[in-house]
């Protein structure tokens, strides 16, 4: 077990692993999806905050996601990518809300605006 004090930094070695620049050759096509890991990053922060306001069942993904990567945090032994990938798909249903958050809106008012050019 590790000490609390480092549970914050486990969780982030959690959530950035793989860091791009130290893929090595024989796994270089994790690169692309790492890098989109890390760009997309403050946007699943964004999702998830989005989903704990939410009054339905979208806050307990987020509490599970929290809870899991806290106790992977907290046993490093276990913490390697092939025990994470449950709370990495998570992630990625975060990831993609905020993707699907942006394109709604743009449509929507490109839409609206359409609508109004059509009516005039």
């Amino acid at each position: 077990l590790v000490s609390p004090a480092e549970v914050g930094s486990g969780i982030a070695r959690m959530l950035l692993s793989p860091i791009p620049w130290r893929i090595t050759d024989p796994a270089t096509y994790l690169t692309p999806g790492s890098v989109l890991h890390w760009i997309l990053l403050p946007c699943a922060i964004f999702s998830g905050w989005q989903f704990i306001r939410r009054p339905d069942e979208t806050r307990f993904l987020v509490l599970v996601l929290v809870v899991g990567l806290t106790f992977y945090a907290l046993v490093p032994r276990i913490a390697s990518p092939r025990h994470r990938a449950p709370l990495m798909a998570l992630w990625c249903l975060l990831e993609y809300h905020f993707v699907y958050l942006v394109l709604t809106s743009w449509l929507r008012a490109r839409f609206e605006s359409n609508r109004r050019e059509f009516q005039t």
